[in-house]
């Protein structure tokens, strides 16, 4: 992925993402509070791709479908950045606003990387 920078690279349409790619990108969604602004363009373009995958809407599909979604992506992905209603509720916080019973959701605790 570093040897063509120009071309956009999106790991999850590969078979087999880069190692550790997924917990590199956990790690600094959590540890930013979500707030890293290539970890939060990555993950907003992952969610939108699901989005049209599973022909999701908007936030009531997510909340009413996106535990299938979850179960049905690889389980080294989702799981490893947070729980859905934390990812949501940090890429799109408007929405959020608007509902008070997921503003007290809590960032999930960090899953450690392993370095081979």
């Amino acid at each position: 992925m570093t040897e063509f920078p120009e071309i956009h690279w999106k790991p999850w349409k590969f078979d087999k993402s880069p190692r550790n790619w997924w917990e590199l990108l956990g790690t600094v969604f959590q540890q930013s509070g979500g707030g890293d602004i290539v970890a939060q363009t990555t993950l907003r373009e992952y969610i939108d791709d699901l989005a049209n995958q599973y022909n999701i809407r908007d936030l009531d599909d997510w909340m009413r479908h996106g535990a299938k979604v979850f179960a049905a992506e690889p389980e080294s992905r989702l799981p490893r950045i947070g729980s859905l209603t934390t990812i949501l509720s940090v890429l799109y916080p408007h929405h959020f606003q608007q509902q008070p019973q997921f503003a007290q959701t809590r960032m999930s605790p960090l899953i450690p990387l392993i370095f081979c």
